[in-house]
């Protein structure tokens, strides 16, 4: 089989669903149905033919494609990847780091895991290196080469989802002409709550304990499907994430985050600081 020669790293929360839902769908590019093997860090104990089990179905697609968006935290796996493909294509999508939080929180929330204030989210939960955006990149960028790993922004989903997808068709050297468009302007994986709290617990904890088993291929089938997602949450109104915004807004933790990405910008200038600030 082809190797994997793209891998999307991350952020988690800032928009891998709609990739994946999206890039799936087209004709040159092979993703398994299961989201995220994880191989290149939870499960690099295993075989490559173990990997490369989850590919299987690929029908010489131009494009090997797997989306993992935990890969990025992880420092071993800028290395890993380059040691499998020395010529791969690195994406990563960002997200407006208050609202990466915000999601985060209500994330935890819903699966019952969290029950106190966002700014307590941030104080508890958050871990800070995760916030320094240029530090997690340049791994990638010194290894890879900075003309081989493309960032984009969650908020070009909603705002300019063609030019996302083109874009990336040209990152990827696809032929344009055969981009599929169905489902571009879908929202995925939009925040909700929990019906039944203990319940959304239970399933999360339960799904995690399943994946260490090796039981991903079998979370993939069953957790996400509509029906599933429709039984165990509810839509969340959007003043609850306007209010979650607003509180982390007016906490120490806004003048925080952006000192972190301005000093991350005095190391290498990417423009991210400039994005939101």
């Amino acid at each position: 089989m082809e190797r994997v020669n793209c891998f999307f790293i991350g952020l988690p929360k800032s928009g891998s669903t709609w990739l994946y839902k999206n890039l799936i769908e087209q004709k040159n590019i092979f993703i398994p149905k299961c989201k995220e093997v994880n191989y290149f860090n939870h499960n690099y104990h295993h075989s490559v033919d173990w990997y490369h089990s989850f590919f299987k179905d690929q029908c010489n697609e131009k494009i090997v494609m797997e989306v993992c968006h935990d890969y990025i935290f992880d420092g071993n796996v800028a290395k890993r990847i380059h040691k499998y493909n020395e010529q791969a294509k690195i994406i990563i999508f960002l997200r407006e780091p208050l609202d990466w939080i915000v999601s985060g929180y209500l994330y935890s929330k819903r699966n019952g895991m969290y029950n106190k204030s966002v700014v307590d989210f941030y104080n508890d939960r958050v871990e800070k290196w995760k916030l320094k955006y240029h530090e997690l990149i340049i791994p990638y960028q010194e290894i890879f080469g900075e003309e081989n790993v493309k960032i984009y922004y969650f908020d070009d989903i909603s705002s300019k989802p063609e030019k996302l997808i083109d874009d990336i068709f040209s990152f990827l050297s696809l032929d344009k002409s055969e981009i599929i468009i169905k489902g571009i302007h879908e929202k995925v994986n939009s925040a909700a709550s929990p019906r039944i709290p203990l319940i959304n617990k239970w399933v999360t904890r339960s799904s995690k304990k399943i994946k260490k088993l090796g039981g991903y291929k079998l979370i993939a089938a069953i957790k996400f499907t509509p029906i599933v997602q429709k039984i165990l949450y509810k839509p969340l109104p959007l003043n609850e994430r306007l209010s979650a915004i607003d509180e982390l807004k007016k906490s120490h933790a806004s003048l925080e985050i952006s000192e972190m990405l301005l000093e991350g910008e005095k190391i290498t200038e990417m423009g991210i600081y400039d994005k939101w600030y």
